[in-house]
């Protein structure tokens, strides 16, 4: 029974490493996808440039040599081109694979079909050299967010070093606009009689997968940070020294500054706007005034706003912190309330007036960092890792097997242990206590030989105890017993003794 029960123990603790190991990868798979690219017949030998139908007399009619899609990503949107746009937040890692679906030397199941190795190959679209012996001319080319067009990354016999159901990783993609083309040469065997010979009369189409894609970033954030001292700036907050703006590398989106003064006109302030101007990753902004700071993402149309003031003044520095009207600042100064150095209205009974609470000042400054993208961990819309609650869950499914193991553990062998070294314990303090009392020698004998006696009975006890777990109540109560007469003996010789 024992062993059984510890059986069972042991195989909810491993069920559980299992469970966790599966909850991993399960989270780990479960990474959006979406499919790109579409077949074209381009004719024969003219740079893979023609576009053609593909009918049901064609080779290629009816099956796919492959399929090429992106992961890793948020979300998915399409821009005013119609073109996939690829939105990526902080920590994903978008990629481009591609995946065999055929035996390229008998495709679609064919042994007259092959993926032939083009001798004379290349692609007119992106202004490529010509290759031969080449089985699949895979073309990836990047513009970045300057438009500047990086020379194309070019794989010759792609195909031949790819195996029929794998799935590969293409392309580690960052913010930016790509080409992808995949050349490809088909040879269709056809056979006939020739002067009583029995021949084959091959024939060549040229086929290519091209499609193109777009990634961003899908925040939509600006960070300023002080001058001085790199550290960063919040919403609503102020500077003495100037600011400059971070994009933490979002390279598309818009971004606008515009600063004002405030000059004092009659009963009241009036605003004077001294620009209102785009702004770009690294500008500095010295001069005293409020600014205003407007970013919009042109996918996402979502917009983000900030105001900074530059300047020792403490009534814009309240202005600024407080929300509040410049008048009523001013109100609220002549009804005695002070400006602290941090903008904050304290009044005459020493209660400082609340913040100005915004949508983005509301934030927690652990959102607002300008990390480099790749370092930062992937969250879901509430701030929460995923990974963090399914590797938890998994970790406390196997902290409870443990703990179930050690339970039936203790209770299989320690509670028997203790038991016979409590009594065993007892047996020995009880003959120190009659060694060193100063009684006749006559009067120890019989004390050691009671003890003796009662340790006898214990180790018996004991022993049956390890013979059978059935008995084990009952046993616990006879050694309860023996200790009580122990006890009592022990008490008897003391008053001899006494």
């Amino acid at each position: 029974m024992n062993k059984r029960i510890l059986k069972s123990a042991t195989a909810l603790f491993v069920v559980s490493i299992i469970a966790t190991t599966m909850s991993i990868y399960a989270y780990a798979d479960s990474g959006q996808r979406w499919n790109l690219g579409d077949t074209t017949n381009t004719g024969k030998d003219n740079g893979y440039s023609g576009n053609n139908d593909i009918d049901n007399d064609d080779p290629h009619y009816g099956w796919k040599l492959g399929q090429f899609y992106v992961s890793g990503y948020t979300q998915r949107s399409v821009d005013s081109q119609n073109e996939d746009v690829f939105l990526k937040n902080v920590g994903d890692k978008v990629e481009l694979h591609f995946e065999l679906l055929q035996d390229i030397d008998k495709v679609n199941d064919n042994e007259n079909l092959t993926v032939f190795a083009d001798d004379n190959g290349y692609d007119k679209y992106f202004s490529t050299q010509k290759f031969n012996d080449c089985r699949g001319l895979l073309i990836i080319r990047k513009t970045d967010y300057q438009n500047k067009t990086e020379d194309p990354v070019i794989y010759t016999d792609y195909l031949d070093g790819v195996k029929q159901g794998a799935d590969t990783v293409v392309e580690f993609c960052e913010e930016g606009d790509y080409e992808v083309a995949l050349d490809y040469e088909l040879k269709e065997d056809h056979y006939g009689m020739d002067w009583n010979t029995y021949i084959s009369i091959p024939t060549y189409t040229n086929y290519r997968i091209f499609f193109k894609f777009k990634i961003r970033n899908g925040n939509c954030m600006v960070f300023p940070f002080d001058v001085t001292t790199s550290s960063e700036l919040t919403n609503e907050s102020f500077t003495d020294n100037g600011f400059y703006l971070d994009l933490a590398n979002s390279r598309y989106l818009d971004i606008n500054v515009k600063r004002s003064v405030y000059a004092k006109s009659g009963d009241g302030y009036t605003e004077d706007v001294r620009f209102n101007r785009p702004a770009s990753d690294g500008t500095k902004y010295t001069e005293e005034g409020i600014y205003v700071i407007t970013v919009k993402n042109n996918i996402t149309n979502q917009e983000t706003t900030k105001t900074i003031y530059v300047g020792t003044d403490p009534m814009m520095r309240a202005f600024v912190v407080s929300g509040k009207s410049l008048n009523e600042i001013q109100d609220m100064i002549t009804d005695g309330y002070q400006v602290t150095e941090d903008g904050n209205l304290v009044a005459p009974d020493g209660e400082t007036v609340p913040e100005a609470t915004t949508e983005e000042s509301a934030q927690p400054s652990s959102q607002v960092t300008s990390q480099p993208e790749s370092t930062m961990p992937t969250t879901d819309k509430s701030g929460i890792n995923p990974m963090i609650i399914v590797v938890g869950i998994a970790v406390l499914v196997v902290i409870g097997a443990g703990i179930a193991l050690v339970i039936n553990r203790d209770k299989l062998f320690g509670k028997k242990n203790n038991e016979k070294t409590v009594v065993k314990d007892d047996s020995a303090e009880t003959k120190a206590d009659a060694v060193e009392n100063e009684a006749s020698a006559n009067d120890l004998e019989p004390e050691e030989n009671d003890t003796a006696n009662a340790t006898e009975e214990v180790t018996a006890e004991d022993e049956e105890i390890a013979d059978s777990s059935e008995t084990e109540v009952s046993d616990v109560t006879d050694v309860e017993t023996v200790e009580s007469e122990v006890e009592s003996e022990n008490g008897d010789d003391t008053d001899k003794e006494g």
